[in-house]
């Protein structure tokens, strides 16, 4: 199994959200977080704002499977989350 890493984009956030849902520890349904405000569309508004950088890790079939992404101001990680398979 081959993955890679690349800067996160925009277009990112879609798959992001729903991989949330899916990790093993501290899963957060789609549904969850937009309760919370975080919708795939926020999420990528930040992205492209440049205030939430990422890298996202994609396998051999082009399928998202993990990414880490943190607080431009803070420095902080906002979330790290990998599939279980991973």
């Amino acid at each position: 199994m081959n993955i890679s890493f690349r800067p996160a984009t925009a277009a990112d956030a879609p798959a992001c959200v729903t991989l949330r849902g899916l990790t093993r520890e501290n899963a957060i349904s789609v549904a969850q977080l937009a309760a919370m405000g975080i919708t795939a569309e926020s999420w990528a508004r930040a992205v492209a704002a440049g205030d939430l950088p990422g890298f996202v890790c994609i396998d051999d079939k082009s399928t998202l499977v993990g990414y880490c992404f943190g607080d431009k101001t803070s420095g902080e990680v906002v979330v790290l989350a990998l599939l279980p398979q991973y």
